[in-house]
């Protein structure tokens, strides 16, 4: 591909510059011969005229080729061949980024370094953030991966710190799979739930909640599901939540919505909002996630949640519990507290979460 002809080049350049109404533009150099000098610069040129900043993996030892981009992302090996110095000389290395970022005047370069993780070098400061400690099964892609997600985290508004950990952590995820894999949004939100970013109790979104289960799954949790209105909290919502817990090791709860409650109540309205009551109950140590339920019975969410383990107070009937066959026909299971357990739960509780 490095001998493109003329003709190619010049439909290549206009297809191109047609196209160059977006919030950034990125470039990873190959050296294919797809991004020539002329190329770079009209690209370049182009988007200065309306303050897109471009960033660019390089390639090859001529950084001038890139003059004028935002940001930049080499590696080691191509920072070395740039500087003309050792990749073994880190200290060194780091140093001569932050000259070229200065004389380039560059927003940021993002050196990254395999193994040892990532490197942000700015005007003002140099920020390390090690890599995820993860199975290698290939590593094809994974600049790629790490200025797509530099990009992405720059139209965030992302500070350096927390656009460099979610690098690592895309960068960890595409070389745990084998070929060239494009990292996507969920994958990216799982390598974050495991690497403890969301915080225990979360009131969650279905698809969050979704995604949260996937990443349970992966670590074979079991999940419990229990739901109830849990209006003005007492030590019997408490005893309760505790041993539904008990009966696996993810407990996640559907709060009723206020319109849910007065459905169920006859128009009577709970005392604290939904939302107050979704937020008291994720505080619980119990409980690991919580989600609000609209409906009346709680049927749709469990046919999305497929729960292993479906909690229901003692003095329901099996026969008369909607969604217990549900739960039942993909090998979950419905899980009565006994009257030990389940001792001081309100009837008013018990009518809405049935």
């Amino acid at each position: 591909m490095s001998d493109i002809d003329i003709r190619d080049r010049e439909s290549l350049s206009k297809a191109v510059i047609a196209s160059l109404e977006v919030d950034a533009i990125v470039m990873s150099d190959h050296a294919k011969g797809a991004l020539s000098l002329s190329l770079c610069r009209q690209i370049i040129s182009a988007a200065r005229q309306t303050l897109t900043p471009v960033l660019v993996k390089p390639k090859g030892a001529d950084f001038s080729k890139y003059s004028g981009v935002s940001v930049l992302t080499p590696n080691l090996l191509e920072l070395s061949q740039a500087c003309s110095i050792s990749v073994n000389n880190i200290d060194d290395l780091v140093r001569a980024a932050k000259v070229y970022v200065d004389d380039a005047r560059l927003q940021f370069m993002v050196l990254t370094r395999g193994a040892n993780g990532t490197t942000l070098i700015a005007e003002d400061q140099t920020i390390h953030s090690s890599a995820k400690a993860r199975e290698v099964f290939d590593v094809s892609g994974a600049g790629d991966t790490v200025i797509a997600t530099v990009a992405a985290a720059m139209l965030a508004e992302l500070d350096y710190v927390d656009m460099l950990h979610i690098v690592n952590l895309a960068a960890g995820v595409v070389v745990g799979r084998v070929g060239t894999v494009a990292i996507d949004q969920k994958s990216l939100l799982r390598a974050l739930h495991a690497d403890g970013q969301a915080p225990s109790g979360a009131v969650h979104s279905l698809d969050e909640l979704l995604l949260l289960i996937d990443e349970w799954r992966d670590r074979k949790r079991s999940i419990v599901f229990a739901q109830g209105c849990f209006d003005g909290v007492h030590a019997g919502h408490v005893s309760y939540l505790q041993n539904a817990a008990h009966k696996g090791d993810k407990l996640i709860v559907g709060i009723s919505s206020d319109r849910a409650t007065c459905a169920a109540e006859g128009d009577r309205s709970p005392i604290n909002s939904q939302n107050d009551r979704a937020t008291v109950v994720a505080a619980l140590a119990p409980v690991d996630a919580v989600i609000l339920c609209d409906d009346e019975t709680p049927l749709k969410l469990i046919k999305a949640l497929k729960p292993d383990v479906f909690v229901k107070g003692a003095d329901n009937s099996e026969s008369l519990v909607i969604g217990a066959a549900e739960v039942e026909s993909y090998g979950g299971r419905v899980e009565f507290l006994s009257p030990a357990e389940d001792n001081i739960v309100s009837e008013h509780e018990r009518s809405i979460s049935d």
